[in-house]
């Protein structure tokens, strides 16, 4: 829980507060954000290239564990991924086996 900012009364002493609960994004979750935002940036390119920079910049710039969870969380025809993204997933490296 976090404390909301503190609601201050003549009457009480000390500060009240409100516990408000958090959302907690998963892992999966969270890859799943971050290669959308990859994917958004590229989608303005020709659609081949866009394809080859998304599985470019996760080669590059992700550690290989994210990349074999990526690759195993999620299959080329997941429904979840942008369809930018989902042509890009066999060029995304990964040393584990894939869906």
């Amino acid at each position: 829980f976090q404390a909301e900012d503190g609601i201050r009364d003549y009457k009480v002493t000390g500060v009240q507060t409100c516990a408000l609960p958090i959302y907690q994004e998963t892992h999966k979750e969270k890859l799943l954000r971050m290669a959308h935002q990859i994917t958004a940036f590229f989608e303005s390119y020709p659609e081949e290239q866009g394809v080859v920079a998304i599985a470019e910049h996760i080669n590059k710039f992700w550690h290989r564990t994210m990349r074999d969870e990526f690759v195993t969380t999620f299959s080329e025809n997941d429904p979840a991924l942008k369809p930018l993204l989902r042509k890009a997933m066999s060029k995304i490296k990964s040393a584990r086996p894939r869906h």
